[in-house]
């Protein structure tokens, strides 16, 4: 891994480096580099198999499995600072062809190994700069195909807040994997929300309460909405036998 990892790292060290510079180390044309760069996250990709055929140890295996999201996001992160802060002196398509392939192995990492991928990871700031380009646009679509299906725009908000939430938070805040992926859940359930049909005019906004009890919103704006909307349909009952 040792090997691997700090060839890596050379490649990826190239990136902010002039193509003057980056002779003395590889050839700088695109497809070798994305040869040696494929190379070297393939046989990172081998020794975490390796490891886990059998897994002697689980604590281990965690622990090193943590260690290459940790690897993987300090990567990310380098390169989205140099990136934005416009000190890049190679091409747009070696950026792209890096955090493309970083992402993919941290996906890799998460799909393969979930159970020991490490949740409460501050996540990269590039993927959340990828689902907030993202989430500008779909919150809006969202919030008109809601709005048809239920009138009340008080809760079409609070149906939102969870992306709304992903969308303004400030970017010193830590954002873990677990926040991401429950936001990423959020937006494919709402997605999947608009294109259910309700019939019935008894309670147009149940299906959406049912929707937020069911996804586990843990908004305390959404606790108290579903509370008060019990208490007023106790009221409405009429009679004390029947509240």
């Amino acid at each position: 891994m040792e090997y691997s990892y700090e060839r890596l790292e050379t490649l990826i060290g190239c990136f902010e480096k002039t193509h003057q510079k980056a002779n003395d180390i590889f050839v700088p044309d695109l497809d070798s580099y994305k040869e040696l760069f494929f190379r070297e996250t393939t046989n990172l990709k081998a020794y975490l198999t390796s490891k886990s055929f059998p897994i002697e140890n689980e604590r281990n295996f965690e622990l090193l499995v943590h260690e290459y999201q940790s690897l993987l996001a300090l990567w990310l992160d380098h390169l989205f600072q140099v990136q934005s802060k416009g000190k890049c002196k190679n091409s747009k398509a070696v950026f792209e062809l890096i955090t493309e392939e970083l992402l993919k192995f941290l996906a890799y990492i998460y799909d393969r190994y979930e159970r020991f991928f490490n949740l409460d990871e501050k996540v990269p700031e590039i993927s959340l700069n990828q689902i907030r380009e993202g989430l500008k646009d779909s919150i809006q679509k969202l919030r008109i195909h809601l709005a048809k299906e239920c009138s009340n725009e008080a809760l079409v908000e609070l149906a939102l807040s969870p992306l709304l939430d992903m969308l303004n938070i400030e970017h010193k805040k830590k954002i873990t994997y677990r926040n991401f992926f429950y936001a990423k859940r959020i937006e494919k359930a709402l997605r999947n929300f608009n294109k259910e049909k309700y019939t019935g005019t008894g309670c147009e906004d149940k299906p959406m309460i049912e929707f937020m009890v069911l996804m586990n919103y843990n908004d305390p704006d959404v606790s108290k909405y579903v509370i008060n909307k019990i208490i007023a349909n106790i009221e409405k009952s009429g009679t004390f036998e029947k509240k």
